[in-house]
């Protein structure tokens, strides 16, 4: 994503930056360049802006096209607008322009926006318009932290990557509609960071009503990994269901060839999925696979 920022301020000169991911028109993740990520968060929660803010509706009404607001605007006068604009005033970003792109296999949509000062000029119509160009580039980096995410041991269940200060910087959907709901029960996560005790502990447990999940805080190179599970699941690697079709009959005693006509798939494509649960299982052998697994569901019967 720096890389997208470093872009952006070669060719729109700029205060600060910002790229926030929504979810149901909520905050879930935020990477930011030039300001104080933390206080201007609090800010905007405690003064309510969400229901003022005239710029982000009209990103998310046109995906893929730029559009610019500066505080005097006509659409912000008046004293309903009033804390917006002090809110832009205190931050020193009274000139503000943006573009809102889908995340590509989510239904979440990433919000790019770069600030100026009152003291600088307004955006241009051909700087909006190179906003516009550098679409491809932010989806590049979109993917990239999709790949991210997805790669080393697959997660337990729904999860998050952080930077190592606890920013969110990319969810799953499944994450981001859990980070909604939490945040409807629990102030400290109506901002896009997980709270610094759950770094220092290895996770937390969270409670709603009858409802519990069990946090889990995976350290990596570059942060954190977030993974949720449900209480009474127990985090590890998920088998898809097609590899745990081959992963019960493989344990049960049956041959790549066998299990290729049983399900109807290539040998080599049944030695492709084995290999896949040896890995996610962390196991070497066909009798360590077995005691993975629960009793087997497949169909069928082992060989004699």
């Amino acid at each position: 994503m720096h890389r997208v920022f470093d872009l952006l301020d070669s060719r729109v000169g700029h205060r600060y930056a910002a790229l926030n991911l929504v979810h149901a028109g909520g905050v879930v993740s935020c990477v930011a360049r030039g300001f104080d990520r933390q206080r201007m968060s609090e800010a905007w929660h405690a003064a309510g802006l969400q229901p003022l803010d005239r710029l982000t509706p009209r990103l998310l009404a046109q995906p893929g096209t730029a559009a610019a607001l500066d505080s005097d605007d006509p659409e912000l006068a008046g004293a309903v607008s009033a804390p917006f604009r002090a809110f832009m005033r205190a931050f020193d970003m009274e000139r503000m322009a943006g573009i809102a792109l889908p995340v590509p296999h989510t239904a979440c949509t990433a919000l790019l926006y770069t600030n100026r000062s009152r003291t600088d000029p307004r955006f241009t119509a051909a700087e909006l318009e190179w906003l516009g160009h550098l679409a491809a580039h932010l989806t590049e980096a979109l993917l990239v932290n999709r790949l991210w995410h997805r790669a080393g041991p697959a997660p337990a269940a729904d999860a998050a990557l952080t930077c190592p200060q606890g920013w969110l910087l990319y969810p799953d959907d499944r994450f981001a509609r859990l980070w909604q709901r939490w945040g409807t029960m629990h102030p400290e996560l109506r901002h896009p960071r997980v709270p610094l005790t759950w770094l220092q502990a290895g996770g937390a447990e969270l409670r709603d009503g009858t409802q519990r999940w069990m946090v889990h805080v995976v350290p990596l190179d570059e942060g954190f990994r977030i993974e949720v599970v449900a209480a009474g699941e127990t985090p590890g690697p998920r088998l898809t269901p097609r590899e745990r079709q081959v992963a019960d009959l493989y344990a049960r005693g049956f041959s790549h060839k066998e299990i290729g006509r049983e399900l109807g798939i290539a040998p080599n494509t049944v030695r492709v999925h084995v290999s896949r649960c040896f890995d996610k299982l962390q196991v070497r052998s066909r009798s360590e696979l077995r005691r993975q697994l629960p009793p087997p569901a497949a169909p069928g019967s082992g060989p004699p």
